[in-house]
């Protein structure tokens, strides 16, 4: 079998006597038959196999009838339609019989479920053509429809007859099929509504003085009419009678003027501009209407005049809401291009500034580069002093404010509680006298709501707040920026004042010093760079920077200073490689009790830089390395000078120090003392010292003729008996003190001493220690064993150690010393105990053996 035909339906009309309808194709069940009647006023209605109606010719290519139990009624319709169930029933086996006719059956199935699909499309509401902007309904009505909420709904019929009946309810009507239009606007001007004997509407002039002639003229824009005739008194004492038109007078608003749409849909820049103009050199507020947007082009501030909005504190949206800037009210939504350029004491405030054409919202990172990707322009520009620019949200911008006169004399400007995201942050150029800015806060407002929000929508490509070229006492106060390249840039400034604030997530450095910078000073900021925080490149008469009480944090630097001065007192530097770098561009140098918290290298300087750098108190956190390095380049020399008057024991010292379980503290200093300072006659001497028992203590000295020596007399030993010395080499021997003078308990050696001396015998020997290190090479020496004399001394009843001749020294386990960085610095020493002669006595005391021997002879 084949389908050979396309029709997979039929449609009839009833007369009243026919039953029998045919269809011209195949179907294969009766099931597969849907048969549907429709009334004279359209009701549907699905017919019942076997109970309304009766099929033949099932299975037939040339199709079959549909015969009704009842003759179709006059003006009815009958629809047969072919709707076959969407399976596939044919079931093949592997390697079994190849039936031809299964075959096309399943072919066949498929190709009617095709049929009955086109089928259903050509019921459906369709547009005429691919390039049609209609649909065509074919004269059918569209039932079932639901009222319409928004503006481009369909409107059904009831939803139109309930709004023209209740327009209709609203309307002065006639019973008339027509009445004649009122007249023009210039023959009805100041005259009343009335008719004539036609019915017709006329328009009639008042009687003089009448109520109607009152009416008119409160409604007139005419000078002296209008609100001119309304008195005005306030309830207060010494309140003065005015007219309304004179109190109005008081208050200059966008609204007073022709073509200002508040929607923002339509331009209002002539109208704002106008409005502007209007004050004159005696200037003025132009007030705006509050929760109103205006789209405008370029617009110039007049000198004196101020636009005044009513958004008291503008805000970033709230998190994760689809909440948009351009609904926000007080707006001023300038066109891709467009400037707000401010005059001489031109002043803006309360109100949001944003570029128009914004993809807003932003709600993912994807929309958030998009948006980013549209800022552009100058939101607002200046050429000349003065001015306040306070309460304002300035978004979407290269710049927001932009200040670059064409002469060096601009200044004496406020900025308070001015808030942006642009690419860069203001940027103003030759201010001779004091620009203020208060609370200026750069801050990725657009960006910042979104959930999941990524670093890089985080961050702007520019400088978050330049200025250049300032001559003069420029103040910051509480001003902070985050996510630029740069947070503040200040470059050839004099004597600006930076008072607390800070710049955070900064990609270079969160404040740049460059150009002839000087005396400028820096309070309570705080700084968080993914590079340096403080960076200074000044050059010129006197480039000095300072900074007090700061916190500076970069990775890489605290604080890095290229060429200038720079002088920090009481700052904090945290975290970071290095917290201040001191290159050979240094002018001056001084970091006054820095703190340093987890820095690996508080300090750095060059060769150069160290000579002209102080360090004074400086103090570290608990969690600060105790191993830190601090690099100190000295190149082939470093020179401490102590610039006291000459005087005998002046010199300068250098202490090395750390902490003890109290605080910071000395460990080892060496001392230079001047001797002599006559020129010619020069000397000093050099003290080791160290600390002890609260107090510095003279260890060894060098003298100026290079004697070494103990700071005491005959009481500091040279090693101890676990840390001896090794070989001593000398020119001359040594010279021991064998003063009368010195000595007491005088006598004769005695026999038994003589006789226990007789017993000890000369020895040779190989040390252990020489052994294990030269191995067969190692010399044999001559001499004592101590424990021979000891055992000698003892049998003839004399105790060793009541003589100087025979010593014994112990001593405690010893565990080896880590420094910060696990290097050892000093190995573990087991306990132990050791034995030792002094030779010249003992040399003494067998001298003293012989000379009895050969006196006895």
């Amino acid at each position: 079998m084949t389908v050979s035909t396309v029709v997979n339906h039929e449609q009839y009309e009833g007369n009243g006597t026919t039953t029998v309808f045919p269809f011209r194709f195949r179907i294969l069940k009766s099931s597969h038959m849907v048969v549907t009647v429709s009334d004279t006023e359209g009701v549907l209605k699905t017919l019942t196999l076997g109970t309304d109606y009766t099929i033949t010719g099932v299975g037939f290519v040339a199709g079959g009838n549909v015969e009704l139990k009842s003759p179709l009624a006059e003006g009815w319709l009958i629809s047969l339609d072919r709707d076959l169930p969407a399976v596939q029933e044919t079931d093949l086996r592997n390697q079994g019989r190849f039936f031809a006719e299964t075959h096309e059956d399943a072919f066949d199935y498929l190709t009617m479920l095709i049929q009955r699909t086109m089928s259903l499309f050509g019921l459906a509401l369709r547009k005429p053509s691919w390039i049609a902007n209609y649909y065509d309904a074919l004269l059918n009505r569209i039932s079932n429809l639901a009222d319409p909420s928004l503006p481009q709904d369909a409107v059904t019929k009831n939803y139109a007859d309930n709004v023209a009946q209740l327009n209709l309810n609203k309307t002065l009507r006639v019973p008339e099929a027509f009445v004649s239009p009122v007249p023009e606007a210039q023959a009805r001007a100041n005259r009343i509504l009335g008719f004539n004997s036609k019915g017709d509407p006329i328009a009639v002039v008042p009687g003089t003085g009448d109520a109607s002639q009152v009416m008119i003229d409160l409604a007139s824009y005419e000078p002296d009419k209008g609100d001119a005739l309304i008195g005005v008194k306030q309830p207060w004492d010494g309140a003065k009678a005015r007219t309304q038109h004179d109190h109005n007078q008081d208050f200059r608003n966008i609204h007073d003027f022709d073509d200002v749409d508040p929607t923002a849909q339509v331009e209002s820049t002539i109208a704002f501009q106008k409005a502007l103009n209007s004050f004159g050199v005696a200037g003025g507020t132009l007030r705006l209407r509050s929760g109103a947007k205006y789209l405008i082009g370029s617009i110039t501030v007049p000198q004196n005049v101020s636009i005044m909005g009513e958004l008291l504190s503008p805000e970033q949206t709230k998190p994760n809401t689809t909440q948009s800037y351009y609904d926000f009210g007080t707006q001023l939504r300038l066109k891709n291009g467009a400037t707000i350029t401010t005059d001489r004491a031109a002043s803006l405030f309360n109100l949001l500034i944003i570029k128009d054409g914004l993809s807003l919202p932003v709600v993912d990172n994807a929309t958030a580069a998009t948006v980013l990707a549209q800022y552009s322009g100058t939101a607002i520009q200046t050429t000349e002093p003065g001015g306040t620019f306070e309460n304002l949200l300035v978004l979407g911008f290269d710049y927001p404010f932009m200040s670059q006169p064409v002469i060096p004399h601009c200044g004496r400007r406020l900025f308070k509680n001015f808030k942006y995201d642009c690419n860069n942050g203001p940027h103003l150029e030759y201010a001779t006298d004091i620009d203020r800015f208060i609370g200026v806060h750069g801050w990725p407002f657009l960006t910042v709501h979104v959930t999941n929000i990524s670093e890089a929508n985080l961050k702007r490509p520019g400088t978050g707040f330049y200025l250049g070229n300032v001559a003069d006492w420029a103040q910051l106060i509480g001003c902070f920026n985050y996510g630029y390249k740069v947070g503040f840039h200040f470059d050839s400034v004099w004597n600006v004042q930076i008072n607390g604030g800070g710049a955070d997530l900064t990609q270079t450095a969160a404040i740049t010093f460059t150009g002839t910078s000087r005396f400028s000073h820096i309070n309570e900021f705080f700084t968080n760079s993914e590079n340096i925080g403080l960076n200074i490149i000044t050059s010129g008469g006197q480039p000095e920077i300072s900074s007090f009480n700061c916190n500076f944090n970069g990775v890489n630097f605290g604080a890095y200073v290229t060429t200038g001065t720079y002088l920090s007192t009481g700052d904090r530097f945290i975290g970071g490689k290095v917290g201040v770098a001191f290159s050979d561009g240094t002018v001056t140098g001084r970091l006054s009790s820095p703190h340093f918290t987890g820095v690996q290298t508080p300090w750095q300087m060059t060769a150069l830089a160290a000579s002209k750098v102080s360090v004074n108190n400086p103090t570290y956190g608990a969690d600060q390395p105790y191993s830190t390095n601090e690099l100190l380049e000295i190149g082939t020399e470093k020179q401490l000078f102590d610039r006291r008057p000459v005087a005998a024991g002046v010199g300068a010292s250098f202490t090395l120090g750390g902490f003890y379980n109290y605080g910071l503290g000395g460990f080892f200093r060496i001392q230079s003392r001047l001797t002599g300072g006559s020129q010619g006659a020069e000397s000093s001497n050099t003290f080791l010292q160290t600390f002890r028992a609260g107090g510095w203590q003279d260890t060894w000295g060098i003298m100026s003729d290079g004697t070494l020596r103990p700071a005491g007399d005959g009481n500091q030993p040279h090693g101890t008996a676990d840390h001896r010395v090794g070989q001593i080499y000398t020119s001359a021997n040594p010279i021991v003190t064998s003063d009368e003078e010195t000595k007491t308990d005088i006598t004769d050696i005695e026999e038994k001493v003589l006789r226990a001396w007789e017993n000890v015998e000369y020895k040779t020997y190989r040390n252990k220690q020489d052994v294990e290190d030269k191995g067969d090479s190692a010399r044999y020496h001559i001499g004592y064993v101590a424990q021979q004399i000891k055992e000698s001394f003892e049998k003839e009843g004399v105790d060793p150690f009541r003589y100087g001749i025979l010593c014994f020294d112990e001593w405690e386990e010893k565990k080896a010393v880590y420094d910060g960085e696990g290097r050892m610095i000093e190995p573990a020493k087991a306990a132990g105990s050791r034995y030792g002669v002094r030779y010249e006595e003992a040399l003494a005391l067998e001298c003293a053996l012989m000379r009895r021997k050969m006196t006895s002879l």
